[in-house]
């Protein structure tokens, strides 16, 4: 786990083999996820998409998703809490709010 290989130098092929590399996992991470809530298992879904969070954790396609995931456990609470740790990093670190996506999602917590 973690950047592929970190220890050397950032030679241009290097680069590029990193962003291709953390391309494919991320599509593939995005199949899988999609299958596990197609057959209902949340839990895994869940996991992988906190998982990738770490990985990538300006990737908002992971957060909804991992918020939608909590939410069809019943995982109310820390929905909340992991939407509002994305708002943070988000304010911290490029200055913007979530988009509006998220935000339904996040309001639908408190209607649920």
């Amino acid at each position: 786990g973690g950047v592929f290989l970190a220890a050397e130098e950032d030679a241009g092929w290097l680069v590029t083999a990193r962003m291709r590399l953390s391309s494919r996992l991320q599509r593939f991470a995005e199949r899988l996820g999609e299958h596990w809530e197609a057959t209902g298992q949340w839990s895994r879904a869940a996991e992988l998409y906190q998982r990738m969070i770490e990985l990538e954790p300006l990737q908002a396609a992971f957060h909804r998703r991992h918020l939608l995931c909590l939410r069809a456990e019943g995982r109310r609470a820390e929905a909340i809490d992991a939407y509002r740790r994305w708002r943070h990093l988000l304010a911290t670190t490029v200055g913007i709010a979530p988009d509006p996506e998220l935000e339904r999602v996040y309001r639908d917590l408190f209607a649920s």
